[in-house]
């Protein structure tokens, strides 16, 4: 089997361990001589799907940071990119048989729910969830030209994930620099967290599924306190540092509890979650570790 990821120096598909098992090639935007989202990338990208001739494409271009005040950088990246990749792939004779768009939970907005399925309604509130949702309805138009299947990913954390845009790493971090402070937004809020080795599984049974298609949730199903997370990291890393409350963070409406239901997953992939929180924070403790005596 043939994929093709767009995306592939994205923190996800770093974790893509089983792509050594398949025929793999990654995209990056410096394979093209301009930016895919202008036009005319889809005729690059044609000329990419014709002579690669992929069984399954995946889309995981994104900005990554969730809160910024960057509608065009949002527009441009998460909408337009996926429509000029959805047309390259559409508009040649050889066609992937399955294509699949990766999205967002932020699409179903600030909804107050402990198990938040696909067929919840959409209430897409910030820039960056709308533009999401854009992509999302886009996919479902070409449908009629390959398979279609766009993934939800709630919260996923793992080694080498981006300190500045997300919460656990950005709490790894701080106990790792045995740091004093940290500035956090608000921490009594209860969220869904999967471990991006589980993540990764949940693609490849994706790509191997030749019946699985839709909107498919990627969660674990289970919630956890943000206050407990910062507790969990302190304990395991054995330092202690103060918290400085900023509302500011994490932008807009928040809802106390959001955690997704992976009915669906387990359903379509026959996959259960293989880690837990606890794991995932050893395991990026341990990595830092890791990195520092390979520098040192």
């Amino acid at each position: 089997m043939k994929v093709l990821i767009f995306g592939g120096n994205s923190f996800t598909a770093s974790h893509f361990g089983w792509k050594n098992e398949l025929d793999t090639l990654l995209v990056t935007r410096s394979h093209f001589t301009y930016q895919l989202s202008q036009n005319g990338a889809e005729k690059s990208i044609n000329k990419l799907i014709q002579e690669f001739n992929p069984d399954v494409v995946i889309n995981l271009i994104s900005v990554a940071a969730t809160a910024l005040d960057d509608c065009k950088n949002y527009l441009s990246t998460n909408f337009l990119i996926s429509k000029n990749i959805l047309d390259g792939c559409a508009m040649g004779p050889i066609k992937p048989k399955k294509f699949i768009q990766v999205s967002s939970a932020h699409v179903y907005g600030p909804i107050e729910s402990s198990s938040i399925c696909e067929k919840t309604s959409l209430n897409p509130k910030s820039p960056y969830a709308k533009t999401k949702t854009m992509a999302d309805m886009l996919a479902s138009l070409y449908e009629n030209y390959f398979k279609v299947i766009i993934t939800r990913p709630f919260n996923y954390s793992g080694a080498g994930q981006n300190v500045e845009n997300f919460f656990l790493p950005k709490l790894i971090n701080a106990a790792h620099n045995r740091e004093s402070k940290i500035t956090l937004g608000n921490i009594n809020l209860v969220r869904d967290f999967s471990d991006v080795r589980d993540i990764s599984s949940y693609y490849r049974a994706l790509v191997m599924n030749h019946e699985a298609n839709g909107i498919i949730n990627l969660c674990s199903g289970k919630g956890y306190l943000l206050g407990e997370i910062v507790e969990e990291v302190q304990r395991l890393s054995g330092h202690y540092f103060d918290i400085e409350k900023d509302d500011s963070l994490g932008g807009g409406l928040q809802s106390k509890t959001q955690i997704g239901s992976n009915d669906k997953l387990i359903q379509v992939t026959g996959l259960h979650p293989q880690y837990s929180i606890t794991d995932t924070i050893r395991w990026m403790l341990e990595s830092m570790s890791s990195k520092k005596r390979k520098e040192i």
